[in-house]
């Protein structure tokens, strides 16, 4: 059984909404997903990348 660790971040508290697009880039949505210091997208993007992976 794999174990996932987490760190969950939240806008307006961790970071503010300029911030994320500097980070990510205009017109990105929420949530993103870093995986092992990997961007990996939104939520449709890492359910591939994870299904892709086989951890899924």
């Amino acid at each position: 059984m794999n174990r996932w660790s987490y760190n969950e971040m939240k806008l307006d508290v961790n970071f503010d909404r300029n911030q994320f697009y500097a980070e990510f880039g205009m017109g990105s949505t929420f949530p993103q997903v870093i995986i092992g210091g990997q961007k990996v997208g939104g939520c449709t993007d890492a359910v591939k990348h994870l299904r892709e992976g086989r951890f899924l």
